[in-house]
């Protein structure tokens, strides 16, 4: 089993996007992009995004989300069903 390192070289994130969603909270929408090591093929991968927390002006907290929609409910906060 390879690590990303190992299996793609030149890898990088690119910030598609990037927004303030509240106080202390920053939404990043990302992606990776780099060659395979082996190949040399571009790989790229889908969308994601971070959501990053500070305090005192330093990042305390960075969640990971495989897909944007994820990050956007987390930030909505639980839904409750109506009764």
């Amino acid at each position: 089993c390879k690590t990303w390192e190992e299996a793609i070289s030149g890898m990088a994130l690119e910030i598609e996007e990037c927004r303030c969603v509240g106080e202390n909270r920053v939404l990043a929408i990302t992606r990776a992009h780099g060659r395979g090591a082996g190949s040399g093929a571009p790989v790229a991968s889908g969308r994601f995004a971070q959501i990053a927390e500070f305090r005192e002006g330093l990042v305390v907290r960075v969640r990971l989300f495989g897909d944007v929609q994820h990050a956007l409910d987390a930030l909505a906060g639980p839904r409750h069903a109506p009764e």
